[in-house]
């Protein structure tokens, strides 16, 4: 039996943004980086693109938090991937993680993201 793989940790929108055409992000601590060539599936877009990379979860709201990475014909080509500067990025993009999270007190607690009143 052929299972296909599935990360639900991982989540994929196309935005279709000046700067961007797919949001990557992750609702775990794992890194999205660490499941590149099933993005890469996922997406399974030939054309050339970019693919903004929001890893709230992993670094907080550094200035790290926005990575953008060229697809080319369906390939990431990672040595050009560079830092977007957050004042670039839209409140209606800040919110796709937000909504995520919003609520999930036991992932925001792992990735010490959030500590509840004791």
């Amino acid at each position: 039996m052929n299972k296909k793989r599935e990360l639900g940790y991982i989540k994929i929108k196309e935005i279709n943004k000046d700067y961007a055409k797919y949001l990557v992000f992750s609702v775990s601590c794992e890194s999205v980086f660490d499941e590149i060539k099933w993005i890469e599936k996922k997406i399974n877009d030939k054309n050339d693109c970019m693919v903004l990379f929001d890893k709230l979860v992993q670094c907080f709201n550094g200035p790290n938090r926005f990575i953008l990475v060229p697809l080319r014909k369906g390939k990431f080509v990672m040595q050009q991937k560079r830092v977007l500067d957050q004042s670039l990025v839209g409140d209606d993009i800040r919110a796709e993680i937000s909504d995520v999270l919003r609520g999930n007190e036991i992932l925001l607690t792992a990735c010490n993201i959030y500590y509840p009143d004791k």
